[in-house]
């Protein structure tokens, strides 16, 4: 996540923390509702940014614990 923030600032002041404020509402969605998001892996689930088309990945443990995983799906680095 690093990666894109640091990229997304160079292409426009701010847009790294649009996308980490996205990434943000993803995560609390998902804390409120963690059996939402598809299951695309054994337990592993993802759910997708809309703006950013960011990846969370995370698996369920127990409904106060989760395990956060982050990637980029369409978001690449010219």
């Amino acid at each position: 996540m690093d990666e894109a923030f640091e990229y997304l600032e160079e292409v426009k002041p701010n847009l790294g923390f649009d996308l980490l404020a996205e990434v943000s509402d993803v995560i609390e969605l998902l804390e409120d509702n963690p059996y939402l998001f598809q299951i695309v892996d054994g337990e592993k689930r993802r759910a997708i940014t809309k703006r950013f088309k960011y990846n969370v990945f995370y698996k369920i443990k127990n409904q106060k614990s989760k395990r956060l995983y982050f990637g980029y799906s369409a978001w690449k680095k010219k």
